[in-house]
């Protein structure tokens, strides 16, 4: 039998899951209305009806509040439950149009990665191998069945297509006439077979 003692940290857990989980979704609504550098981490707290403590208890910086909303942000988009890499992105892109000021989020912290020192390094570093690695085999994957030319590098391909959309995306801040996906699809196509 289980005391009430071991259950306890259990609930706790649960309970600081729940409240970081919801410290997240207040942070992405104030940074989809507001944009990132408009909001500070007692704006979130007081969304979310806690102190400022409580939310630094969850995460430590605002430069991590931010950067786990991107992880969390890629956790749960819809995009995640498509299997093929490119056309995910695709649809990636597509959703983006919607929320401009988390692309720019997004976009900031990509930039500011480059520095080794940056919170966020480590995440696009391994995020980009990721994207790079499911990017290449979609990529064979449509050498394979005739819809890619076969004579195609794919690592290159891979690389190129993930320039394109993130090139798309800092272009489309800029001037959001550009209509992202059709532009990225267009890309895709100079590929096929």
């Amino acid at each position: 039998m289980v005391s009430p003692v071991e259950t306890m940290p259990r609930r706790a857990n649960r309970a600081g899951t729940r409240r970081r989980a919801t410290i997240l979704q207040v942070a992405e609504q104030l940074v989809a209305e507001r944009g990132h550098p408009n909001v500070t981490v007692q704006m979130v707290a007081d969304a979310a009806g806690i102190t400022q403590p409580a939310v630094h208890h969850h995460f430590t910086t605002r430069d991590d509040l931010f950067l786990e909303l991107l992880k969390f942000r890629e956790t749960n988009a819809p995009e995640r439950a498509i299997p093929d890499t490119l056309d995910a992105m695709v649809q990636a892109i597509g959703t983006s149009e919607s929320t401009p000021k988390l692309v720019a989020l997004y976009a900031d912290y990509a930039t500011r990665a480059q520095d080794p020192e940056h919170p966020a390094h480590a995440y696009f570093r391994d995020r980009y191998r990721a994207v790079i690695t499911g990017l290449t085999e979609a990529v064979e994957v449509r050498q394979r069945d005739g819809r890619m030319d076969p004579q195609l590098e794919p690592v290159s391909v891979a690389r190129i297509l993930l320039s394109v959309a993130d090139g798309l995306q800092t272009h489309w801040l800029i001037d959001p006439t550009i209509h992202m996906r059709e532009e990225f699809e267009s890309a895709v196509a100079r590929f096929r077979a």
